[in-house]
């Protein structure tokens, strides 16, 4: 694959997502959502080890809930288009 392949390909790939709305959305959500959560795992997971009264289970059902959100929000964009 030379240079010119790979940037055509690209090209094409950009101009894909710029028809596909919903393909659009849903890349667009991902990138938003995934950036934001791993960054904000790193916080939320130092937070819970330095408070006393926050317990392992606790930092489980919260990372659940985020789990379950994005997969909520990942099916309103598949539906809304």
């Amino acid at each position: 694959m030379t240079w010119q392949m790979y940037k055509h390909d690209i090209t094409e790939g950009f101009i894909f997502l710029k028809r596909e709305k919903g393909i659009r959305n849903i890349y667009t959500y991902m990138s938003i959502t995934i950036g934001n959560s791993s960054g904000m795992q790193i916080v939320t997971q130092a937070f819970y080890q330095t408070q006393p009264w926050l317990t392992v289970t606790m930092l489980g059902f919260l990372r659940s809930s985020e789990t379950i959100g994005r997969i909520l929000g990942g099916l309103f964009q598949a539906s809304y288009k």
